[in-house]
């Protein structure tokens, strides 16, 4: 996978996660996790 491809990834993941009916806090510590696994490198 691309970096452009994980990226687009990652913001479809992020906007699905906006409109989840879930704690905030809860959310924010998903995409923290998601954003993680984005940015790493190997």
């Amino acid at each position: 996978m691309t970096l452009e491809e994980a990226d687009r990834r990652l913001a479809a993941a992020l906007s699905a996660l906006a409109g989840a009916d879930l704690v905030p806090r809860a959310a924010e510590e998903l995409a923290d996790v998601a954003r993680f696994v984005v940015d790493r490198e190997y």
